[in-house]
């Protein structure tokens, strides 16, 4: 399934401010002191399987054709289905940053403010 022309770049503009969002916090909570680091190689290897499936694959598909073999046929609705769905996630990924403000930790620990 080619993506609808004008569905493309929402889907890049959307990967894109998943990024931003990430970068953002991260960049704000990155001089929290590590009080208890429960980091394992389990945590590691989950946090990297989602790192290729939420930003890889989708990248791999919109900008080359090697999952061109996957491709098939959906009614024309749905690709906007999934735009709306991915306005509600980027909003509540972002919102769930705004609530964790300093708390945020991008790891399997806990952190304190410095």
């Amino acid at each position: 399934m080619r993506l609808v022309p004008t569905v493309a770049p929402a889907l890049r503009r959307g990967i894109a401010m998943r990024i931003g969002i990430r970068s953002v916090f991260g960049g704000r909570t990155k001089h929290n002191e590590k009080v208890v680091s429960g980091v394992d190689i389990v945590d590691r290897a989950l946090v990297a399987l989602v790192f290729v499936g939420s930003i890889v694959l989708p990248a791999l598909y919109l900008f080359t054709s090697w999952l061109g073999f996957a491709d098939y046929r959906l009614p024309g609705f749905i690709p906007w289905c999934g735009a709306i769905l991915m306005v509600i996630a980027l909003w509540l990924f972002w919102r769930a940053h705004v609530d964790l403000g300093l708390n945020l930790v991008h790891h399997a620990g806990n952190a304190q403010r410095s």
